[in-house]
């Protein structure tokens, strides 16, 4: 089995056919502080626009049990007991379903905004190498899991400062809700809950940036290709380069043979006397207009015109409608309209006098 390339070795950026296969083996780049921010920006809104509502929904779910939590009999039956509970926490559920959809909501929201929705059956297939302990506890020593320990604890630090702070300042506010009306305890909480998020929502749009910044360099770096990695994916994909010139050159060759091969099926040969060649085909039942069935330069035009002479074919040297022709239309295609009058003066010319070369 051969060896894991060193990361020093590693050195140049990778290509996009590495980082579409990456995706889809599902291996993104994403940062759970960003489905942490819009989860709590969700819970600031629900709380902001939903809050009183949602209170008020619960408090009425919650008043038939504590008033009649008299009447249910233990001693007797566990029936009561489960049934009002049950329903108790079905009435719960659906007063907090707003909150559930609106986390799944942000989770959908985080993942599509740094292009994470990937379905990749690679990441749920079974390996044995999941299994293997040794791995296990290499994966949890990591240098990876060790810097998400690292930011985590100073996520924990941080977001204690800052609601240490914020209670501190908000202490008095605390203390004086102990004479409020009971209707404006709900408000005040309201009001001193999503004051508190909001603080809290600062620092973790910083630490979402740091962290969306610190991922996509570090997906980058591990993506990273050896030289000889970037050698054989250019291979597969675009072909060994020695083998795509040896077929460039058969290539070449084989039209420079069929050129040469079609002239007998011409009716004239124009050229440039050593540059340009072209081959000139009209029988009226055919079509309309004269079609050029070969064309070639330099050797090519002279081995044309050699093959033109042995097999009959006249020879007409005109240098500016060779050019402008070779240079016009390809094989196997009609001349263009242009040269309808200059084309059909050599063919008349052919055709009349019989002459197997002449020089315009």
């Amino acid at each position: 089995m051969s060896e894991q390339p060193d990361e020093s070795q590693k050195t140049e950026e990778p290509s996009p056919k590495k980082l579409a296969d990456a995706r889809k083996k599902g291996d993104v780049p994403v940062s759970k502080e960003v489905a942490t921010l819009t989860s709590m920006i969700a819970t600031i809104l629900l709380i902001a626009f939903a809050g009183p509502p949602l209170v008020r929904t619960m408090s009425a779910s919650m008043s038939p049990f504590v008033a009649s939590v008299h009447d249910i009999r233990v001693e007797e039956t566990t029936y009561d007991v489960t049934a009002v509970l049950g329903e108790l926490f079905f009435k719960i559920f659906a007063a907090m379903s707003p909150l559930f959809l609106a986390f799944a909501a942000a989770a959908l929201l985080a993942a599509f905004g740094q292009n994470a929705l990937v379905f990749a059956v690679d990441r749920i297939k079974p390996k044995a190498e999941r299994l293997n302990p040794m791995k296990g506890l290499k994966r949890i020593f990591s240098q990876d899991s060790l810097v998400e320990l690292g930011k985590n604890l100073t996520k924990v630090a941080v977001v204690t400062g800052v609601v240490a702070l914020f209670t501190m300042n908000e202490l008095e506010n605390f203390t004086a809700m102990a004479s409020y009306d009971l209707n404006q305890i709900p408000l005040r909480m309201q009001s001193m809950v999503i004051k508190l998020l909001s603080a809290v929502l600062v620092v973790m749009v910083l630490i979402a940036v740091i962290d969306v910044i610190w991922k996509q360099m570090e997906y980058k770096k591990k993506q990273r290709m050896t030289k000889q990695e970037v050698k054989d994916e250019f291979k597969q994909t675009e072909g060994d380069p020695q083998i795509k010139q040896r077929m460039a050159e058969i290539r070449r060759s084989k039209k420079r043979r069929d050129s040469i091969a079609k002239v007998p099926d011409a009716t004239v040969l124009i050229m440039n006397p050593t540059h340009y060649a072209v081959a000139l085909r009209y029988v009226p039942s055919e079509g309309d207009a004269p079609v050029c069935i070969a064309k070639g330069r330099n050797l090519i035009a002279l081995q044309m015109r050699d093959k033109a002479n042995e097999h009959n074919v006249p020879v007409i040297e005109n240098p500016p409608l060779a050019r402008a022709l070779h240079a016009a239309i390809e094989e196997d295609q009609p001349i263009p309209p242009q040269f309808f009058k200059a084309v059909a003066e050599v063919i008349n010319y052919v055709y009349r006098t019989g002459q197997r070369s002449l020089t315009l």
